[in-house]
């Protein structure tokens, strides 16, 4: 959630939604607590007062405690504003007046100390075109620092220091004398003031807690991996013994809650010692489910005592299996259909006038899964030495059922060798040829041939 800056908007929206809140350098948490994240400004100081002497540029130390559900930020911006409390015109919080708040922000430059503190120092402020008359001011500081929670919102804070310009210079030392013999003053608080300390923050230990785990790495099937429906497959995490006690070998992995995915309900993962900070891979065989679509499985630790823990600062947060089943894919056709069986009315021919003079051609048992698109007859003559060629394609009919029929008659077979035929038995070989709408063929030939009679022909 980042703060507008435009205008002092940023400036009187905060202190309008906040007030008091913000005054003690607290986030205001979402769910309607306060927790403590608080943003503190060191600077040059003479009690609890900034000293700031026109001129001579200050700079503002900013230390952020950070609460443990929120992650460090990677930039800090900062964004102020400047009050003289003296002067009730404007009404800021009961009285005020808003002297200066710019319209931009400065990136600051930060040292992280630690994962719940660090420091943020703003060099040379104020900017040369601000001006101040001797008195007291509210120096407020709003930094943008893109802190972000586990659900992804992003926070900022801010604070305020006391800012004071003294009314005149009484007294002046020499630091020598310029070329051209006039002296340099240099005001006395900045001679006599005690030397700013330099500030070494205090932190408290944390004490880890008995059982915690971190997550290292999935060491098979990623967030989001395709597994192919009933497949089984093992599903492994190295996770680090993040607590203070070690994970002995009755330790087990228990499933929490979501998509059980075939998993036991609770399973041994280790048959060694898991001192706190080593890793240890955690393996549980699964089996994807049937029906597509993405499936999530939650497991947990549980200590030999009884006590559930997982992931997260409480411990508490459970890690997770998520696989996507795909949609069952069809294998490419690149079959022919299929040819069940081929046969004739009559196994011999014979010239007009003699009888049969034509042959009737059935395919039955025709079939593809993406459909038919033709069948169709092929034929040649063999006379002895001389062989015809192959004649064709005649179409056949379809009949329905997955048959087809087609008629060839005597006078066809000059397609394939003209007249005369004058070998002893001369014979007509065929073959029917499918093609599914695919564009795959499929020849098939019975092994059989029909006769010419050759008496008919003398």
């Amino acid at each position: 959630m980042r703060q507008e800056t435009k205008g002092g908007i940023w400036f009187i929206g905060l202190l309008a939604l906040v007030g008091t809140a913000l005054l003690a350098g607290c986030r205001v948490d979402r769910r309607g607590g306060v927790l403590a994240h608080q943003v503190r400004l060191d600077v040059p100081a003479e009690g609890d007062d900034i000293l700031f002497i026109p001129g001579e540029p200050i700079d503002i130390l900013a230390h952020v405690s950070v609460v443990e559900e929120i992650r460090p930020p990677t930039e800090v911006l900062v964004a102020w504003c400047l009050v003289d409390p003296s002067d009730d015109v404007g009404g800021i919080l009961g009285g005020g007046h808003l002297i200066s708040c710019p319209d931009d922000t400065r990136p600051m430059e930060v040292t992280v100390l630690d994962t719940d503190l660090y420091v943020a120092v703003f060099r040379n402020w104020p900017p040369e075109d601000v001006s101040l008359r001797p008195g007291g001011y509210e120096l407020w500081v709003q930094l943008d620092t893109a802190f972000t929670s586990d659900d992804g919102t992003t926070y900022g804070v801010s604070g305020k220091a006391y800012l004071e310009v003294p009314e005149s210079v009484e007294e002046t030392v020499l630091l020598g004398e310029p070329e051209g013999g006039t002296p340099i003053p240099i005001p006395e608080e900045i001679v006599t003031a005690t030397p700013t300390p330099t500030l070494t923050p205090t932190i408290t230990p944390t004490v880890a807690p008995c059982y915690r785990a971190e997550f290292v790495a999935d060491v098979t099937y990623p967030d989001d991996s395709q597994v192919p429906a009933g497949t089984s497959f093992t599903k492994v995490w190295r996770l680090r013994n993040a607590g203070s006690c070690p994970w002995t070998p009755a330790t087990l992995l228990v499933f929490d809650r979501g998509d059980p995915l075939g998993a036991p309900t609770e399973t041994t993962f280790t048959n060694v010692e898991v001192p706190p900070g080593a890793t240890v891979d955690v393996a549980v065989d699964l089996t994807a489910p049937n029906a597509p679509g993405t499936y999530q499985g939650f497991f947990k630790l549980r200590a030999p005592d009884g006590t559930a823990f997982a992931l997260g600062a409480d411990g508490q947060t459970a890690f997770w299996v998520r696989i996507r089943v795909p949609e069952p894919t069809t294998p490419p056709d690149t079959e022919g259909p299929q040819i069940g069986a081929i046969f004739t009315d009559e196994q011999v021919i014979v010239p007009s006038p003699c009888s049969p003079n034509e042959v009737t051609f059935t395919a039955t048992g025709v079939s593809d899964p993406s459909g038919i698109q033709v069948v169709e007859l092929y034929w040649r003559v063999v006379d002895g030495p001389r062989v015809g060629q192959w004649a064709g394609p005649r179409p056949m009919a379809s009949l329905g059922g997955g048959t087809y029929a087609t008629i060839l008659a005597f006078d066809d077979l000059s397609a394939s060798l003209a007249f005369p035929y004058n070998a002893q038995s001369p014979y007509v070989e065929y073959y029917v040829r499918a093609v599914d709408t695919r564009g795959n063929a499929r020849n098939v030939s019975p092994g059989q041939v029909i006769s010419i009679d050759p008496i008919c022909l003398r």
